[in-house]
């Protein structure tokens, strides 16, 4: 399979947009993923009808350097397992996603910060995924709770030892290291940013 994506039960995505975003994948290597819009249809409960729509944020990411992209998803949190991945950078996401007891961090945050962190995502201005958002699946989690339990201090560590080291590793690749950013501190400072922030998961 060249390319992966992730859907829950409840997910529905366009065929036609999916076929486009392979299609530009195939045609354009310097991309690793691509997605067109996203919209979330709010229901009334798990069995009721829809009662209002709003947009849902696909990260788009197109610095050229990995400690900036990753900069930037935190500070604009958004589920890229959602976007069309190339296989092998799927796979890279979700290297160590086993070893995080968190299973937030490991099932989304880790594989959504590590794509923006492999390379560019692009997007398309043609409707793509349709999320059903309703109470059942929010979980509502304060802050303080989440980020005092050891799960998520031993999770995070690991995510946060694997964008670091991708990060030196690919901007060093390209010649794009600068000299003068502690870019450990950088990622740190941006993803305990977004984890002081709000947390209801979707």
């Amino acid at each position: 399979t060249d390319y992966a994506v992730y859907s829950g039960d409840d997910d529905f995505f366009i065929p036609v947009t999916m076929e486009i975003c392979e299609q530009i994948l195939d045609a354009h290597p310097e991309f690793i993923a691509f997605h067109g819009t996203a919209v979330a249809l709010n229901a009334d409960g798990v069995h009721g009808g829809p009662i209002g729509v709003d947009a849902y944020l696909l990260p788009t990411m197109m610095s050229n350097w990995s400690f900036h992209r990753i900069e930037e998803f935190f500070l604009g949190y958004g589920v890229s397992i959602f976007s069309l991945h190339r296989a092998d950078a799927w796979r890279e996401m979700h290297r160590r996603s086993d070893q995080m007891a968190d299973k937030y961090i490991g099932a989304e945050v880790a594989p959504s910060s590590l794509s923006s962190g492999l390379g560019i995502t692009g997007e398309l201005d043609c409707l793509y995924l349709v999320r059903q958002i309703h109470s059942a699946r929010i979980i509502a989690t304060k802050a303080t709770e989440w980020v005092l339990s050891e799960e998520f201090t031993l999770s995070s560590k690991i995510l946060l030892d694997h964008l670091t080291e991708l990060a030196i590793k690919l901007d060093t690749e390209a010649g794009m290291l600068p000299g003068d950013v502690d870019i450990p501190r950088k990622i740190c400072d941006a993803y305990y940013r977004y984890v002081l922030g709000d947390h209801s998961h979707k």
